[in-house]
């Protein structure tokens, strides 16, 4: 991510990284798009699903919205 920030080579990112700092701010010169995906539940390689607790309640609009009729927006 770093590649186009000047004075960013992979030296000064492994100093950084091994550093006392936790916290640092760097300001990409290139955007990079970042997808976030929230899910409730997985299917393994098995093919199990595994459900886990929804705790920003997600599942419950998302339930109202098919009900709704609104399945093919999703």
């Amino acid at each position: 991510m770093l590649r186009n920030n000047p004075g960013w080579d992979l030296e000064r990112v492994k100093a950084t990284m091994n550093g006392e700092k936790n916290d640092l701010q760097v300001n990409l010169v290139t955007r990079i798009p970042v997808l976030i995906v929230y899910g409730t539940a997985t299917v393994n390689e098995e093919n199990q699903i595994r459900f886990f607790d929804d705790i920003y309640g997600y599942d419950a609009e998302l339930e109202k919205a098919l009900a709704a009729g609104y399945s093919d927006a999703w």
